[in-house]
């Protein structure tokens, strides 16, 4: 892996603006972005927001994000519903039991993910890679040679934007992973749910709504992205077979998807590597356990 610089930045209070005065600035058409040949979108990105349930991105108001998405809010995370196992079936296309972890506890001596990631296809077909992660465990992931660029950022979602949308604009990665921790942090705090939550997913709403437009505005270069979670929460805690933990949102955008397409076929977290192979061009290897969301394309 080549760690390319680490950032820490100190967590900072900022004031939560209007989700729909600042997240529908993200929301621009995706018609005047140039197309690519089907199948083979120039880069991808991955959103991940930390704990955050689909009915809480419907409570403070992210629809918005329907209009242009294929999407489901049923989409079913892995068990044991928590951050790692969860992330890297998320990057790997495979249930816990293959990709080989199974808890969620880390320490910094930790190696890296076994089994080969999405990070690792992107990179065989001499495309850069690159991560900014919230939650410095999630480095786990970035197997050596795999990432080109590994960010940890300190910070509430805004910071974490501000230093993806530079790597997406001075990097053009084939592919970027970004993490966002702030709903899973408030949720742990104050309860899944509570004003402080929804707030914490409001915001991370609004920062995914940035770095959608910053990719928007690339019209040298289409895109494909997919928005999701690792898991959902009750009460202060998660890690459950309870619905509220289990289940996720999966919301897909390029300009060969499928706009305002709610997503028949029950999707799970490790579809999503497949997906965003397919999408990208690159073959899905069979020994993949996750499927491609073929639905979401538009023909050919």
């Amino acid at each position: 892996m080549v760690l390319s610089r680490v950032i820490r930045t100190r967590w900072r209070t900022w004031v939560i603006p209007s989700l729909l005065g600042v997240a529908l600035l993200g929301v621009l058409s995706l018609a005047g972005a140039q197309p690519a040949s089907f199948g083979k979108a120039p880069y991808a990105i991955l959103l991940s927001m930390d704990g955050a349930r689909p009915d809480a991105l419907q409570e403070v108001g992210a629809s918005w994000l329907l209009e242009e998405a294929s999407y489901t809010w049923k989409a079913r995370t892995i068990f044991p519903s928590v951050t790692l196992p969860a992330h890297a079936s998320m990057v790997t296309g495979l249930t816990p039991r293959r990709h080989g972890i199974t808890q969620n506890r880390w320490n910094p001596g930790m190696p890296p993910i076994e089994v080969p990631t999405l990070f690792d296809y992107v990179k065989a077909r001499g495309r850069t890679t690159a991560m900014v992660i919230s939650k410095e465990k999630l480095g786990v992931l970035a197997r050596p040679g795999a990432v080109d660029k590994v960010e940890v950022v300190r910070g509430r979602a805004a910071v974490v934007a501000e230093r993806a949308i530079a790597v997406l604009t001075q990097e053009k990665p084939g592919f970027l992973f970004i993490h966002f921790s702030d709903p899973d942090v408030m949720g742990h705090l104050h309860g899944w749910m509570s004003r402080p939550y929804l707030d914490a997913v409001s915001r991370t709403a609004a920062a995914v709504g940035r770095i959608l437009k910053t990719a928007q505005e690339e019209k040298s270069r289409s895109f494909f992205a997919v928005i999701t979670s690792d898991h959902g929460g009750h009460g202060t805690i998660h890690g459950t077979r309870s619905p509220e933990d289990m289940t996720i949102p999966w919301i897909a955008l390029g300009d060969q998807v499928r706009r305002g397409h709610e997503i028949r076929v029950e999707v799970q977290i490790d579809d999503t590597t497949p997906t965003i192979l397919f999408a990208l061009g690159i073959p899905v290897p069979a020994s993949l356990e996750g499927k491609v969301i073929s639905e979401i394309f538009t023909s050919p």
